[in-house]
């Protein structure tokens, strides 16, 4: 989705772009329609002065009648947003063309996803009759079912092929010879079904195997046995860690999982180095240990190898 984002602004300059990325484990304004409505309109209204100085007048208005907004006395509500943004889009983008993208609006919850495709589809209709210039992609996982037959849909597994191709051949590259190389990459096309995840875990184990030095015919043969699903795949590479790692596995797993909130690199840190019958007294005594990671950067590497690649810190955008 950034890259549609980079590419729709490159390619139509005179046009506003504007996105918001769902984060479904991301706090109240990262997985709601109140921040999604919220972050688009913060953008767009620069560009809208009538309906900026509507939004100003609730907003003084509402200051006067219950005090000061910092002081949560009184709080945006989604009707009244949604209805301005619908406004906004519908008849003030007669003269300035607007184009949304919304990531991963599963992420909101199937009941609340729903209702903003349905919000999104009418908007679509008003502004055609209004003469409104304003285009919107969703993108959404296949489930929960989300899609309605009036609204156009894009299955990206179908029509990735030449991308997983391309991807597939500069990442197996350095495998000898090449025609074994080229029986891997056949493979690994006819099962991959537009799954890039599978693809990438895939090509992965191939690449490990290959640096240690395993034949080319004995990595075919490992990927003919494959499984097929990226289920099944993240199941068997899970089951086959070993003893030692698993207690950290399954620790960093639940330290992740249950949280309130995403825990930065630096509190997951501190969480993973501690346990409740660890013998340390003090926090130097914790990051003298060796399962001690010194550096960030070295213990996000560390996630991402002990998780299997489940686990990854991100930067997300509103």
């Amino acid at each position: 989705m950034k890259h549609a984002v980079k590419n729709m602004r490159e390619q139509h300059p005179n046009d506003l772009v504007v996105a918001f990325f769902f984060h479904g484990q991301g706090v109240d304004l990262q997985k709601t329609p109140l921040g999604l409505f919220r972050a688009l309109l913060n953008f767009l209204l620069e560009y809208f002065p009538d309906y900026l100085t509507q939004l100003t007048m609730k907003f003084e208005e509402r200051e006067k009648r219950y005090g000061a907004y910092t002081a949560d006395r009184w709080k945006w509500i989604d009707k009244e947003l949604q209805e301005m943004f619908f406004g906004l889009l519908t008849k003030g983008t007669q003269h300035q063309p607007v184009v949304i993208f919304v990531d991963a609006l599963d992420e909101c919850g199937e009941v609340l996803a729903r209702s903003l495709l349905v919000y999104f589809r009418d908007i679509i209709k008003q502004a055609e009759r209004e003469k409104g210039q304003v285009k919107v992609c969703l993108s959404s996982r296949h489930y929960p079912i989300l899609s309605l037959d009036s609204v156009p849909a894009v299955f990206v597994e179908e029509r990735n092929d030449g991308d997983i191709l391309w991807y597939t051949q500069e990442r197996l590259k350095d495998i000898q010879p090449k025609i074994k190389r080229k029986q891997i990459e056949g493979e690994i096309l006819s099962k991959a079904k537009g799954g890039f995840q599978w693809v990438f875990l895939v090509t992965g184990t191939i690449i490990d195997k290959n640096l240690a030095g395993i034949r080319a015919e004995k990595l075919l043969e490992e990927l003919q046995s494959c499984p097929q699903t990226l289920g099944e795949l993240y199941a068997a590479i899970l089951t086959s860690v070993q003893e030692a790692e698993r207690r950290q596995m399954a620790k960093i797993f639940q330290w992740v999982l249950f949280a309130k909130r995403p825990l930065s690199a630096q509190e997951l840190r501190d969480a993973l180095a501690t346990d409740k019958d660890m013998t340390y007294t003090s926090v130097c005594d914790l990051r003298a240990h060796e399962g001690w990671s010194d550096t960030l950067a070295d213990f996000e590497r560390y996630v991402k190898y002990i998780s299997r690649g489940l686990i990854q810190f991100q930067s997300r955008e509103f």
